[in-house]
């Protein structure tokens, strides 16, 4: 079996360089590795890791809590983190109520690559503060590309976008059209990958307006 240190040792030197995604929100320069990268690259190290999402934690202001546990053999990391929008300030949504799904599920994935980091993948987006990018320099390794079509990344994807596909319902201001093919993509099982990220891409850029 695998030790912390080992897992670290081996996940800690891959450059994440080639799978990172930056943006600048309001004075501050974002970057992050998407979720299905991230799980790609763990899959093709740690063919048998497996993670778990705990119930959502409500607090009385309306404010909420994720839990992701990740475990790789009989090793396992836990990270809490709040529940953010899409400017990563934490969302308060009052009393006797709660932060939107489509938050809730967004968060919960950002604390599945965070958990990641933690076991060395990834962990130089943290070095500089949260999602400060520091290269890793000479030394290290590239992962090869991974393969990012499995079962299980095909699922995820797909729930995110009927996630998605139940807010834009909620909103009301999305064309009736879009949403029409978005769901043939997320109820087609043949369906391609790269097409449920686009399309979910496509409605989160419609719900932004």
């Amino acid at each position: 079996m695998s030790t912390f240190k080992e897992v670290w040792d081996n996940l800690s030197t891959i450059d994440v360089s080639p799978w990172i995604e930056s943006r600048k929100i309001g004075g501050r320069s974002m970057s992050w590795i998407s979720w299905s990268n991230c799980m790609a690259i763990l899959q093709s190290e740690y063919p048998d890791f497996t993670y778990e999402f705990s119930p959502v934690v409500i607090y009385p202001d309306g404010s909420a809590e994720v839990e992701c546990t990740v475990s790789i053999g009989d090793l396992s990391r836990t990270i809490h983190l709040p529940v953010m929008d899409n400017r990563y300030d934490s969302v308060v949504a009052g009393p006797e109520s709660c932060p939107p799904s489509r938050d809730i599920n967004d968060s919960r994935w950002r604390a599945f690559v965070k958990c990641c980091a933690v076991y060395g993948l990834g962990f130089q987006l943290y070095r500089n503060g949260e999602g400060s990018f520091e290269a890793i320099g000479q030394g290290s390794v590239t992962a090869s590309t991974p393969t990012i079509n499995t079962p299980q990344i095909k699922s995820e994807a797909r729930k995110d976008l009927l996630t998605t596909i139940e807010v834009c319902e909620k909103v009301g201001t999305i064309d009736a059209e879009h949403l029409r093919l978005a769901k043939d993509i997320a109820n087609d099982p043949d369906e391609s990958l790269s097409r449920m990220q686009r399309a979910i891409n496509h409605l989160n850029s419609e719900l932004a307006k």
